[in-house]
This record gives structure tokens, sequence and C-alpha cells, in this order.
């Protein structure tokens, strides 16, 4: 019954994406995690506005690293993507902040063992050029070298 109600919301919301989450949800808790990262990466995909994009784009990161955690190459795609989202200015404050920090920390429990240090690696790279582009004394710049430490 609940899947009927949120595919209605997905066919006529005005902002589908936030239904989509909790489709996820429901998909997952009912054991069906393909379905489910289908729809975190949908909502990802379909999400509009910087901070939401970013946010919507750490749901699928999580889940994919909760669901499907031994995929280090897609895990690493969808990051590098999500993080692409951070590329500009004015991103890197209060909401996308607290999320960026989350995501380091949930990244970095999934690496614990070293078992995707390349991963990571590329991560790091593309971080880099971002945090690059932000001015030393900017506060953001702090929150972006955070991501980069080892």
């Amino acid at each position: 019954r609940i899947r009927a109600v949120l595919d209605h919301e997905v066919k006529t919301a005005n902002q589908p994406y936030y239904y989509m989450l909790d489709l996820a949800s429901v998909e997952e808790d009912a054991g069906n995690e393909d379905k489910a990262v289908e729809w975190l990466e949908r909502a990802y995909r379909e999400s509009k506005g910087v901070a939401t994009r970013f946010q919507w784009g750490t749901e699928y990161v999580f889940g994919l690293v909760r669901m499907k955690p031994e995929d280090g190459g897609r895990i690493r795609d969808a990051a590098v993507a999500v993080l692409g989202e951070l590329d500009g200015p004015d991103r890197i404050y209060m909401r996308t902040a607290s999320r960026l920090k989350r995501l380091v920390t949930r990244l970095r429990e999934w690496n614990q063992s070293g078992k995707h240090d390349a991963e990571m690696a590329a991560l790091r790279e593309r971080m880099s050029g971002i945090c690059g582009r932000i001015p030393a004394a900017d506060a953001a710049r702090k929150t972006c070298d955070g991501f980069l430490a080892t």
C-alpha cells in the first residue's frame, strides 16, 4: 500500500525526488537492495538546486556504501559526481558542509581496511581541484581540506 501511495506521489508531485528517497527506504527495508539503489540514484539525478543535489547525492552514496560496499568503482563514480556538485562559488557552507563531513566519515569507515585506497585517492583528487579554487582564508576551505586529510 505504501508503495502505491509513494508511486503516485512520484508521478504527480512538483518535487518527486523527495518521495523517491522514501521508496528507496521501503525497498531497502524489504530487502530489495537493487531497487533501493535505483531509487536513490534516480532521486539524485532528478533533484534540483545545488544543496539539494548534494544532499540527495550523498544519500545515494550512503546507500551504495551500505548495500553495495564491494562495488568500489560504482561508489567512486557516484561520489566523484556528487562532489562535483560542490564545484563552484559559495557551495561548501551550512547544509553542504555538514553533509560533506558525514560523507567523509562514511567513506573512511567504508575504507577502514584500506581495500578502497585507490577509490579514496580518486575522490581526494577530485576534491583537491574543488578546494584549490577556494581562497585559503575562506571558512569553506577548512571544511574542504578536511576531506583531503588522510
